[in-house]
């Protein structure tokens, strides 16, 4: 895994995308069963380390990238605005109709942040990553289901659980603050 640690220890540039074109395409060639990415590519950078970055994550056909939700009761400050309308079509698709008893108040938001659009139309898919801090400020759990108007984005790791073990989100349940139920696993 590629930690916030492992790339200062490693000195990558954050900014170079071309570096994380050529890890996808390291892990392509290990033949690792999904890549997933928790680094936030929102806006396009410059244009050559993008197409890299970019053609990496469609030949790869496996990689996952992150998407933020702002939580309603920070959407006043946030000023991020919506994404693009191409980008929100392809958001609208990746998110889950899930069945099942719905007691509790999971988190939701109208607004979210997305990975810039040519990025995102060449990611096998995507998931939440947002953290919910205890009152000390410490963050030690992360909603699984996050809302979204009438529909669910899971968080990135039930995302690719859930691709890997080849379950339909038709086939998923949730009950929450009790359990999350894959019907069906291979």
């Amino acid at each position: 895994a590629l930690t916030n640690q492992g790339i200062r220890e490693l000195d990558i540039p954050v900014w170079n995308r071309k570096i994380f074109g050529r890890i996808i395409n390291i892990l392509n060639k290990a033949d690792v069963g999904a890549i997933v990415c928790d680094f936030m590519f929102q806006d396009p950078g410059i244009e050559p380390d993008d197409e890299f970055l970019v053609r990496a994550a469609g030949e790869s056909g496996k990689i996952y990238f992150p998407v933020i939700f702002q939580p309603e009761e920070y959407s006043v400050i946030s000023g991020t605005g919506q994404p693009d309308e191409k980008s929100m079509e392809l958001f609208k698709k990746d998110l889950w109709p899930l069945h099942g008893k719905r007691k509790g108040n999971p988190p939701a938001s109208q607004e979210v942040i997305l990975p810039f659009y040519r990025l995102y139309e060449n990611t096998t898919g995507t998931g939440h990553i947002n953290l919910i801090p205890d009152p000390d400020g410490k963050n030690r759990r992360m909603p699984l289901i996050y809302k979204y108007e009438d529909s669910w984005m899971p968080a990135l790791i039930l995302r690719v659980i859930a691709d890997i073990y080849q379950v339909e989100p038709a086939h998923i349940t949730i009950e929450f603050g009790r359990h999350i139920r894959l019907k069906d696993a291979r």
